[in-house]
């Protein structure tokens, strides 16, 4: 039986990212149950078989794009309340602006060294797992929406 209770989408196209944040997450919170979508269509498809509890989504990715996805599942009524964590490595403001105006809600600049993203993946755990999904007055069992 498994430990892994906590689903989280990763939405990455590059192989060697993906792994690396996926064992770091992993590692970070033994809970977390991380499948990884290599593209846009993957990512939605996934979404509707295993809603995940937290998502992470690459921007520049074949075949649907970040920012189309997210526009597509913040319009959705069923994934609207599923939070979203944009991840780029484009810094530039337009990027970041996009992902806002689709409603994500956060952006994460891909750090360059694994320290960096392991720390900025723990921040992550911490914020959106231990004050905002699992707040006191929000038990682990309510729905998002």
């Amino acid at each position: 039986m498994s430990t892994r209770s906590l689903p989280v989408l990763l939405a990455e196209d590059n192989e060697g990212y993906s792994y690396l944040t996926r064992r770091l997450l992993e590692r970070i919170n033994p809970a977390f149950d991380v499948q990884v979508a290599r593209d846009g269509q993957e990512a939605l498809s996934a979404v509707r078989e295993h809603p995940p509890r937290l998502m992470l989504l690459d921007l520049v990715m074949p075949s649907l794009s970040g920012l189309e996805l997210l526009r597509h599942l913040k319009s959705d009524p069923s994934t609207s309340a599923m939070p979203i964590i944009v991840l780029t490595g484009h810094d530039d403001d337009h990027n970041v602006r996009g992902a806002y105006q689709q409603y994500a809600n956060a952006v994460l600049i891909k750090p360059d060294t694994p320290e960096r993203l392991q720390a900025a993946l723990s921040a992550l755990n911490a914020f959106w797992f231990h004050h905002v999904l699992f707040a006191p007055d929000r038990p682990p069992s309510s729905e998002l929406s």
